[in-house]
């Protein structure tokens, strides 16, 4: 179910000012570029308007489409406010099936079982859009592990030498005590 909205487009100015009344369906089932060239053509717009032509009415579209969805809706809560008990029983069903085909459709349920092997998980990470997080955090945890590491190794590097060097102090002393 559409409707048709009247849209003015004004384009020149002073004494060349132009004027023209349009015929837009609402909700439009087409692109902003094609109704637009279709309007330019049939209307005998000149084409040096074309990009004003396309954001007014992409502009215009817009609000005329939400003015639109706004009376759907209004009208259809005002239809449930005088429907009968009975009556909003058959709509919540309709749509409480509605959406569970809906979402059915589009959202894979799927919890990880027993039976799912290894290169089968593997490829369905490898071919998620997590991947590229996963892998931004596994390169920082290897710095900071490569980096711990490197921690570790000059602590061990710094004790072997305290050691070497008191070792060096206390042998020449071995037979004072």
């Amino acid at each position: 179910m559409t409707s048709i909205k009247e849209f003015e487009f004004k384009y020149g100015s002073g004494e060349k000012e132009r004027s023209v009344m349009l015929q837009v369906p609402i909700p439009l089932s087409v692109g902003i570029p094609e109704l637009g060239s279709r309007l330019l053509s049939q209307n005998k717009i000149p084409f040096f308007v074309k990009e004003d032509l396309y954001k007014n009415l992409e502009t215009f579209t817009q609000q005329e489409t939400t003015k639109y969805y706004d009376e759907l809706d209004s009208q259809a809560i005002q239809k449930l406010k005088n429907a009968k008990e009975e009556e909003i029983d058959e709509l919540v069903q309709r749509w409480t099936k509605a959406f569970k085909e809906e979402h059915i459709k589009f959202a894979k349920v799927e919890d990880p079982s027993e039976n799912i092997t290894f290169p089968e998980m593997y490829h369905k990470l490898i071919h998620s859009p997590a991947l590229e997080t996963l892998l931004n955090l596994e390169h920082s945890y290897a710095l900071a592990v490569g980096e711990l590491v490197q921690q570790r190794d000059q602590a061990l590097q710094d004790m072997q030498q305290r050691q070497s060097d008191e070792w060096r102090r206390a042998i020449p002393k071995l037979g004072d005590h």
